[in-house]
């Protein structure tokens, strides 16, 4: 996902405008009080240059307190309308970094499994946070500081112009000249922010690295080397964050220069022209007063251009990860009431050129306990992943309750669904929390039930804050099994109408399994189980035997009668 041509300018501003077109009534009272602001600052130069040309030499104190009031009622003024015109432009550029962002999330929740899969997370990530935070800082710069900026040099350069034609045409050129070498630092500051950008990422992912495996590094022995990893990247990024700081400093300095420069050639040339008579000393100094008011918002602008520059940038890769071309592999809008009827039909899969699924057919129904064993890299996840949606085979159908994938909106069959990966995932968070991550509240018996029909209660019970404990990251608090049986019980308070189990015998033996299986008979209705398993210990209790073999299915095979629950309770949820 590195992407570091150079942007087409002129497509990314006019594709980023839409997220303003709904804000233009706002945009113009920021841009009328930019104007109103600039207005009240054009009588200051005039003011200046009365109290030199007339205050001063008549000796009249009264009329300099009126015009030093004046100046300084004005600048208050000025001042107001300032904060009035930034919270009006704020509220504009806030708004659209948001949808911009939620656009990006969007994005993500749209793309296929595999996208997830073979894209770096770490990445993925960087873009939608600190990408997503220069554009921002990028945009609200350049309405909220940039346009001002123009609006007030505009008119105090035509104000200007009426005192002193010439020292204006000496600032217009000279201003230009400051562009022009802005123009000329270009390419050497997109060079240095990109390599800024990919050494950030890379000593970011490192440090995601060292903090997600410590238990491997220290079993290893490793810790040498992963500092060594470590190290190498912080230099990296210890020499691209030294070479852009120099790069920033190099262009502050020398618009500072050129900034002084301009002050200088004013100075000169209207200290020339006030020697000779052909102005008064009241207008050059009002006139030099007037810059001053244009000189701190043009080295506004010169010094916000390099942010306008990297903001441009994260823009244009932010713009590349919205037109990705990956999918999810299902569009359907059509909505049931999922039964609990999936089916696998004659489906084949394969993941680029390597075949994994061959003509395989399934079918699970309410009530019904399927085992699908077979050895490793049989292509047992590879089903669980059609039934999911995550993939579409290449040939053959996936259906629920004998409709197509292709005609449905997958949330409606997915909603139904409990699901235990063979490596349940837990984030930093009570029990409680995850437990009822991504439903609404139910009752309190509905969780007591799952507890109870995953057998997690039996544990719980021992914990001091039971579903209020805390679980660090990835639960790493709770032994395998512990983990296994929570992540039983947060798919079963679902009420879900199938139950996916996949490698459940990794942290549970097959005695528990067994109870939970027959603690969920015991439901009405009683959903769909599927277990999934290398170990055929784990399909004894199994209504049906499913064995998959090199992508193939072979002869299904009966299974021995499910026993009653092992644990007895007058009225199992």
């Amino acid at each position: 996902m590195t992407d570091v041509e150079a942007p087409d300018v002129t497509s990314v501003w006019a594709r980023h405008y839409q997220f303003y077109r709904g804000s233009g009534r706002q945009l113009a009272v920021g841009i009328a009080l930019s104007a109103v602001q600039t207005m009240t600052l054009l009588p200051v130069p005039l003011l200046v240059a009365r109290a030199i040309d007339t205050a001063i030499p008549g000796k009249s104190v009264q009329q300099l307190l009126i015009i030093g009031g004046a100046i300084v009622g004005l600048t208050i003024i000025s001042a107001l309308i300032t904060l009035a015109a930034r919270r009006v432009t704020l509220a504009v550029t806030k708004r659209a970094t948001r949808d911009l962002r939620l656009m990006l999330l969007d994005k993500l929740y749209s793309v296929s499994r595999q996208f997830h899969v073979v894209n770096d997370q770490g990445e993925l990530h960087d873009r939608l946070v600190h990408e997503s935070d220069r554009v921002d800082l990028m945009t609200s710069t350049l309405i909220a500081d940039l346009l001002p900026a123009v609006v007030l040099t505009t008119g105090l350069l035509a104000v200007l112009s009426i005192r002193s034609p010439l020292l204006t045409l000496v600032t217009v050129v000279c201003t230009l000249t400051l562009f022009a070498c802005n123009r000329l630092l270009h390419s050497a500051l997109r060079q240095r922010f990109i390599r800024y950008q990919i050494s950030v990422g890379k000593f970011s992912r490192g440090v995601l690295h060292t903090l997600r495996t410590q238990d491997l590094t220290r079993i290893q022995g490793a810790e040498a080397v992963d500092r060594a990893d470590r190290a190498a990247e912080a230099t990296e990024l210890q020499v691209a964050s030294q070479q852009r700081a120099m790069t920033l400093t190099i262009h502050s300095v020398a618009q500072q220069t050129l900034m002084a420069a301009v002050g200088a050639v004013i100075l000169v040339v209207g200290g020339t022209l006030a020697a000779r008579g052909r102005m008064s000393i009241g207008d050059l100094i009002g006139f030099y007063a007037g810059f001053a008011l244009i000189r701190g918002p043009l080295t506004g602008v010169t010094a916000a251009y390099p942010t306008l520059v990297e903001g441009r940038e994260s823009l244009h890769r932010l713009y590349l990860l919205l037109d990705h071309p990956d999918h999810r592999p299902y569009h359907g809008t059509r909505h049931i009431e999922f039964s609990g009827h999936l089916e696998l039909c004659n489906a084949s899969l394969a993941y680029g050129d390597r075949p994994v699924l061959l003509g395989v057919s399934l079918r699970l129904e309410p009530g019904r306990v399927v085992a699908l064993v077979g050895p490793n890299g049989s292509g047992k996840s590879s089903v669980v992943n059609l039934l999911l949606g995550f993939y579409r085979p290449q040939a053959g159908l996936v259906r629920a309750d004998d409709e197509d994938y292709d005609d449905l909106d997958l949330s409606c069959v997915v909603s139904r669904l409990g699901v235990v990966p063979q490596e349940p995932f837990f984030f930093p968070g009570t029990i409680r929390q995850n437990l009822l991550y991504g439903i609404s509240p139910p009752t309190a018996d509905a969780l007591d039930g799952a507890l109870y029909l995953s057998t997690a209660d039996q544990f719980l019970a021992f914990l001091p804050d039971g579903l209020d404990t805390a679980l660090g990251d990835d639960a790493m608090v709770l032994s395998g099994g512990q983990r296994q049986r929570l992540a039983i019980a947060r798919a079963l308070v679902r009420e879900p109408c199938v139950l996916i189990l996949d490698e459940p015998t990794n942290h549970l033996d097959i005695t528990v399994i067994g109870s939970v299986l027959r603690n969920i008979r015991c439901l009405d209705p009683a959903p769909a189980v599927l277990i999934v398993s290398h170990d055929v210990e784990a399909a004894r209790s199994a209504d049906e035997v499913v064995r998959l073999v090199d992508g193939k299915i072979e002869q299904p095979q009966p299974a021995s009668a499910s026993e009653q629950p092992l644990r007895s309770r007058p009225s199992p949820p």
